[in-house]
């Protein structure tokens, strides 16, 4: 779970931030915007938007931002039996699969949204519903697939004049078989998928080393407006214990 934002300015209807969820398992998107980041908010938005309508996650893993790190949503965990995990300080990859849904949603809303009125999030809805319906290359499905066990219904399908009746059983089994199926080809599909990344991430990262008196760039954590530097300096660099050095 995390946030996008904030915006320049308040939308027409009075948001300035998305809170994004996604599940990890099937990659199923959930997200809200809202008028401001604080802790109320997230717990709001949290239990009315996911946990009321897809059930209690067994963890949850934020950033160590003061809106997810609190007691209201330590009690709110701890109430849910959710186990809340926090991503190391200024290391946004640990939550890496939101980080790179929030900035794939983010040009299709600049694309979308009147820029005189402002009403960037009424786009929201319907670029999160292709998103979910759309086949994702990590797992060979839809998170839509993944999460409800059956294909959506799109505008551009055909309607179909013949209907099936089958007793509630029938279903039921039928159901619990191809979720099954869903589920094992999704474990497969993900397991090479990871597998692929790692060797692909091993192949091309460098290891770099610096000496002190070195000058080097810092990148700046925390949240940032949109045009804001990513990176500050340069630095000189005082101390070092690789890989970790002091500037």
């Amino acid at each position: 779970m995390d946030f996008w934002g904030p915006t320049t300015e308040y939308s027409i209807n009075g948001n300035k931030y998305v809170l994004v969820i996604t599940d990890y398992y099937t990659t199923y998107v959930v997200a809200h915007p809202l008028p401001d980041n604080s802790a109320i908010a997230v717990a709001h938005c949290f239990v009315e938007q996911f946990v009321f309508k897809y059930g209690i996650p067994q963890r949850l893993i934020t950033d160590q931002g003061i809106h997810f790190k609190n007691e209201l949503m330590k009690n709110l965990t701890t109430l849910l039996g959710t186990h809340h995990i926090h991503t190391s300080a200024y290391h946004p990859q640990g939550n890496g699969l939101v980080e790179r849904f929030n900035s794939t949603f983010h040009p299709q809303l600049v694309k979308l949204h009147n820029v005189e009125l402002n009403n960037w999030d009424e786009y929201l809805a319907p670029i999160i519903y292709a998103y979910n319906t759309g086949i994702q290359n990590s797992t060979g499905y839809s998170p839509f697939q993944l999460m409800f066990g059956r294909n959506p219904n799109l505008p551009l399908d055909h309607t179909s004049t013949t209907f099936i009746l089958q007793r509630t059983n029938d279903y039921w089994h039928k159901l619990l078989k191809s979720m099954k199926f869903y589920c094992e080809s999704t474990r497969q599909r993900t397991n090479i998928q990871q597998r692929q990344s790692k060797q692909r991430f091993d192949k091309i990262r460098k290891d770099p080393n610096y000496d002190i008196h070195d000058l080097v760039l810092w990148k700046v954590p925390g949240h940032r407006g949109k045009l804001a530097e990513r990176f500050s300096g340069p630095f000189e660099i005082i101390s070092e214990q690789h890989p970790t050095y002091t500037i």
